[in-house]
């Protein structure tokens, strides 16, 4: 038997977390081996619908509502609910996400080596088919991080940024083979934030969970977390999620972002990357 607790941090997006929870009660049906927790972690400033809070599950649910106090705070507020070493895998998601059907077949299936403390799954972008999986792979450099932390201070730039990016990654989507249904597993630096599978072996760090940024740069922080103690990081697309991307996004908006996105890197350099 499995254990596992998906902790989804949700900010005002109450559509996307109720089929968000239809899709992992659906593939939550199709096992009899797992149990399953599921912890909705309410960062939203909006009034939330009775049926997110009373909502009866085949599994055990669980709703906290929390002030507006980030993705990863939003994380370990939800952690705090439950005993972490009593699961074997514990999930961090964002809720604008679909989970597929045959998601916890699998997951019961694998079998890890002792080092993995993270599996990132393939998450297939519903806007063009492409995996946000591997996020990153190999370790950035302090060099980097600085540029981006400087560039980033400009709002209109992050913006062009982001634009580019998905740009590329588009093209680069269609000009490789699909993911699946090669299967596909690989060690990887960081795995991307939206859904990121723990283990055992990271659950037993010290402080693993502890990232006190609002939003931004988890993956760097569990990247550098999994590399300190000389554990691994794997991408392995036979676990697939799918992921509602967002439209355009207001100047406002792209203030608040590019803002934390600066915060972030700041936090980052000055913990892991103090020297090249």
């Amino acid at each position: 038997m499995k254990r596992v607790c998906i902790i989804a941090v949700c900010y005002n997006a109450f559509e996307e977390t109720v089929k968000y929870l239809d899709s992992i009660e659906e593939a939550y049906s199709q096992v009899a081996d797992v149990e399953l927790t599921v912890v909705l972690s309410d960062n939203s400033l909006k009034n939330v619908p009775g049926e997110l809070i009373e909502r009866e599950m085949q599994f055990d649910y669980r709703y906290i509502k929390n002030d507006n106090v980030g993705y990863f705070p939003g994380f370990c507020l939800g952690l705090e609910e439950v005993d972490k070493d009593e699961f074997d895998y514990i999930i961090i998601s964002n809720v604008d996400l679909e989970m597929s059907v045959d998601f916890f077949v699998n997951l019961s299936k694998q079998s890890f080596s002792e080092n993995v403390a993270v599996i990132a799954p393939a998450i297939i972008s519903m806007a063009d088919g492409r995996d946000l999986n591997p996020k990153i792979l190999t370790r950035p450099s302090r060099k980097k991080l600085k540029l981006l932390m400087h560039l980033f201070s400009f709002p209109y730039f992050f913006r062009f940024y982001v634009a580019l990016a998905k740009c590329k990654e588009f093209i680069k989507a269609k000009n490789n083979e699909p993911v699946l249904p090669d299967i596909k597993k690989e060690e990887i630096y960081a795995p991307h934030g939206s859904f990121i599978i723990f283990t055992k072996e990271y659950s037993k760090i010290e402080n693993g969970f502890d990232y006190p940024r609002f939003l931004f740069g988890e993956e760097v922080h569990v990247g550098e977390v999994v590399r300190r103690n000389n554990l691994k990081v794997e991408y392995n697309n036979t676990l697939v999620i799918r992921d509602i991307e967002h439209g355009s996004t207001s100047l406002a908006a792209v203030r608040f972002l590019s803002k934390h996105h600066v915060l972030s890197y700041k936090f980052l350099i000055n913990k892991y990357f103090t020297v090249e």
